[in-house]
């Protein structure tokens, strides 16, 4: 396969994880659900678990939206009606899971070095979501090497550009 192919399907591999990643900051604004997932509950160290700004709402939400577009992909490319689809989810959930572990990592270790929720903490906010999503799913599943060393760098620049995008729009209060 040629260079542009395996990015292409690395990134068709990583688009669930992608969606679930970013919708929380859409999808988890509202009142119903809208409560952090540690409900307020500190660590030994007197810190915040991982703060007010992982949300029921957001979590749900997020692993909905990952799990929607891998009902997309099953329909653009499965032939298969059912192993494919329960296969496809399964995967799909996996990586979205993987995705919002590795969020609530990044957010737990920053309460512990008290980083305030928002607040810079590079290399794990933009890959630790990434790390988390490959390697949950890859407890059950495949994934190609090739991949991890395509998306690495790729998630990197278009993590900071999303951001900066977001930051722009107004979706965000911060531009990283």
């Amino acid at each position: 396969m040629t260079l542009f192919g395996d990015i292409f399907e690395a990134l068709y591999f990583i688009l669930p994880a992608y969606f679930a990643n970013s919708s929380p900051t859409v999808l988890g604004k509202g009142s119903r659900y809208n409560f952090p997932l540690d409900r307020g509950r500190v660590f030994f160290d007197g810190r915040r678990i991982i703060g007010d700004s992982k949300t029921v709402r957001g979590l749900i939400g997020g692993i909905c939206a990952g799990l929607f577009i891998g009902f997309i992909q099953f329909l653009i490319r499965d032939p298969e009606p059912v192993l494919g689809f329960l296969d496809t989810m399964n995967r799909t959930f996996l990586l979205a899971l993987g995705t919002h572990l590795g969020d609530l990592f990044g957010s737990f270790i920053k309460r512990r070095l008290n980083i305030n929720p928002g607040g810079s903490f590079p290399i794990i906010d933009q890959l630790g979501f990434l790390v988390f999503a490959l390697g949950l799913t890859a407890i059950f599943y495949e994934v190609p090497l090739k991949y991890v060393f395509i998306l690495l760098p790729l998630t990197l620049g278009a993590h900071l550009g999303a951001n900066i995008l977001a930051y722009k729009a107004g979706i965000k209060d911060v531009w990283w």
